[in-house]
């Protein structure tokens, strides 16, 4: 993730680990920054869910950390990540790297060089 400065009224998304069964949508819950703090933001999200969060961390500020943020563009960054993982693996591919994911950009390449072929049926 990026290292992007918050402020008041900026929207972002919050994702919780078990959100697939409330209903999250899969770009994230809509949220709004109420106030930003040097080492907490607090975000209203959803339907009057208001949770306090670490900035280095991005997760809640409580035992769990169940839920994180990320900003808009970010969250969109995600999506197009899942998109062009999802049509790689229609194509009987899988990427796996040991140090780090591959970027976005490489991801998209790829998908975008399967595209022109058939999905394989194994």
């Amino acid at each position: 993730m990026t290292d992007a400065k918050l402020a008041v009224g900026d929207e972002v998304r919050v994702f919780d680990v078990n959100g697939h069964r409330h209903g999250q949508p899969a770009d994230g819950y809509a949220g709004r920054v109420v106030r930003v703090g040097t080492k907490l933001v607090r975000i209203a999200y959803g339907r009057g869910h208001s949770k306090v969060f670490r900035l280095d961390t991005r997760c809640t500020n409580d035992a769990y950390g169940h839920q994180s943020y990320q900003t808009v563009a970010e969250a969109e960054a995600r999506m197009r990540y899942a998109a062009a993982l999802a049509v790689i693996r229609e194509h009987g591919f899988e990427l796996r790297s040991f140090l780090d994911r591959p970027p976005l950009e490489t991801v998209e390449t790829i998908a975008a060089a399967l595209r022109g072929q058939e999905p394989s049926d194994d």
